[in-house]
């Protein structure tokens, strides 16, 4: 069911109790970080984001370290994508790196330490938190439709994401969240800028459908930013008591489950 605008502009303590109740919630960015020349270059750096060829999206991937409110940049290094039945064995993927003149943006900047206390306020967490950071452009035709997840079903492996959009022109592109059975739970589409999903990624599984262009158009695109929290004081107290079988997600995909 689609909220307005005015519904998705919940206080932190609204976003706080649906996290820990449903391991989710669903938010509107707001405030003057948000708006004006840096969001409109954000915006734009979209358009010259490079290809990858391993997903047919074009991306860029740049890591962060976040204390106390207090955002530090880290050196590059590859992203490790957990084992799923679209990238197969766990790997080390190297993304191309997030422009200097993006690295830097306030708006972008601010989002990420936004987004890492609300993961604060929702745990308790006070140690540093390792950040990474992704820029997507899911891109459909008139012959190809766009896949934002084409992993599907999946967990990312981190303990809190939240998924930020940029800007979208475009049909399709839903939300859609499952509990720990892999039973739907959620379906929605993102469609303000800066509307975002925060998610405890321990506690569900999620994917986006397919995108196309609109009626009339030749192309369509949805573009997001990821950030990815790692709160290494719980890491692995979460991946021991919060794994799921990788066959019973598969099963589910294949329609067996």
């Amino acid at each position: 069911m689609q909220k307005s605008k005015q519904e998705l502009l919940s206080n932190g303590a609204m976003l706080t109790s649906s996290v820990q109740t449903a391991g989710y919630a669903r938010h509107i960015l707001e405030g003057s970080s948000y708006r004006g020349y840096y969001a409109a270059a954000l915006r734009s750096s979209f358009h010259r984001l490079p290809a990858d060829v391993a997903s047919a999206r074009r991306r860029s991937f740049g890591r962060f370290a976040e204390a106390d409110g207090d955002l530090y940049d880290r050196e590059y290094e590859p992203y490790y994508e957990e084992k799923n039945e679209a990238v197969g064995d766990s790997k080390r993927r190297f993304f191309a790196e997030i422009e200097p003149v993006v690295r830097a943006n306030p708006t972008l900047r601010q989002m990420v330490k936004d987004v890492c206390g609300m993961y604060r306020d929702v745990v308790g967490a006070k140690g540093i938190l390792e950040v990474g950071v992704h820029l997507v452009r899911a891109t459909g035709s008139s012959l190809t439709s766009g896949e934002p997840t084409p992993e599907r079903i999946h967990r990312d492996g981190n303990n809190a994401f939240a998924a930020v959009l940029i800007d979208r022109d475009c049909d399709g592109g839903e939300t859609v969240i499952y509990n720990d059975d892999l039973c739907e739970s959620a379906r929605y589409t993102m469609t303000e800028s800066f509307e975002m999903t925060f998610a405890l990624d321990y506690r569900i599984f999620h994917e986006v459908t397919s995108i196309k262009p609109r009626l009339g158009h030749i192309l369509g695109h949805r573009d997001i930013v990821i950030i990815d929290m790692y709160d290494l004081d719980r890491l692995d107290f979460i991946r021991t008591n919060y794994s799921v079988p990788e066959s019973i997600v598969c099963r589910r995909r294949l329609g067996k489950a």
